[in-house]
């Protein structure tokens, strides 16, 4: 395993943030496993004096809608002792998050499966391994508790990590999604799980922002368990809310319904951030063991 980035990491409202360099200056940029694209916001890249080419033919999804995307050549980016130059990246995005927290942009699955990425996020840190000859080891090397599942990867251009988990003992397909500030589960999985809005006990949660302009509505409720591979949680309060409502695909003026993001549950920041994780991209495998403290917030 060698490394090729150390990466100190801080949490701002439980989005995992790293600093990089653009052209020479310093930008923070949020680790998103659940982005299938690395991208600047609109915003950053003007600080940056990035020029931007417009393209109404290329589009992001997700919560809060679509957004259409420009595209920009960096010139050289780093992260930690990794360089790049003359990258291009794609430009897009709101949210008023992303500005008051001054994050340029996202590091999403396209650059991240490049790497073996390990998640310590107890210890505010995070690493990049390029493996060698690693195909059959057992890479839980922190831990003789860590867990090891599969996981499938989405269809392109998605790229996503997508998991099986259970709640309440029913199987769903879950997306890895260190974007994600909180576990979310999809509105209509959670009635498939025996649980609704108006249900005793479920409460009203503050809206879901992505990077999207549009608002989503949340509830928090509870749920008997949640189970990844060995590891079961009993008595769990999980967010859940319609984020797959706006995520639809126009064509030549029309609207299909067909839906981009079509995950039961995105398995966010507050997972990861319990767990010692190492997302084996080389291997399709998720190392993961218990650090400590409240596994998920639900809210």
């Amino acid at each position: 395993m060698m490394r090729v980035a150390n990466l100190p990491v801080r949490l701002q409202h439980n989005l995992v943030l790293v600093a990089a360099t653009i052209n020479g200056k310093p930008v923070s940029l949020a680790i998103d496993t659940g982005s299938a694209t690395t991208m600047l916001f609109s915003d950053a890249a003007a600080d940056l004096g990035l020029s931007v080419a417009h393209d109404d033919h290329h589009h992001v999804f997700g919560i809060g809608g679509e957004v259409v995307m420009g595209d920009t050549e960096v010139g050289e980016f780093s992260l930690d002792h990794w360089s790049v130059k003359n990258w291009r990246v794609p430009v897009g995005g709101h949210g008023s998050l992303w500005k008051k927290l001054s994050v340029a942009g996202v590091l999403g699955e396209n650059f991240l499966q490049s790497f073996d990425v390990e998640f310590d996020l107890a210890n505010g840190r995070m690493a990049l391994f390029d493996p060698r000859h690693c195909d059959s080891a057992w890479l839980g090397f922190w831990s003789d508790k860590a867990i090891a599942v599969d996981f499938e990867r989405g269809d392109p251009p998605q790229t996503s990590i997508v998991l099986t988990v259970a709640v309440n003992g029913k199987p769903l397909r879950a997306q890895l999604d260190s974007g994600a500030n909180s576990t979310l589960l999809a509105s209509t999985a959670a009635e498939r799980v025996g649980r609704a809005k108006d249900d005793p006990g479920v409460e009203a949660a503050a809206p879901l922002h992505g990077f999207g302009e549009k608002e989503v509505e949340s509830w928090v409720g509870p749920f008997d368990s949640f189970r990844l591979g060995d590891e079961t949680i009993r008595n769990v309060r999980l967010r859940f809310g319609d984020f797959q409502r706006d995520n639809e695909v126009r064509a030549t003026g029309s609207r299909i319904a067909q839906a981009v993001i079509a995950w039961d549950l995105l398995l966010g920041e507050d997972f990861i951030g319990a767990h010692h994780l190492l997302i084996s991209h080389s291997q399709r495998k998720l190392y993961f063991s218990y650090n400590g403290g409240q596994i998920f917030r639900g809210g």
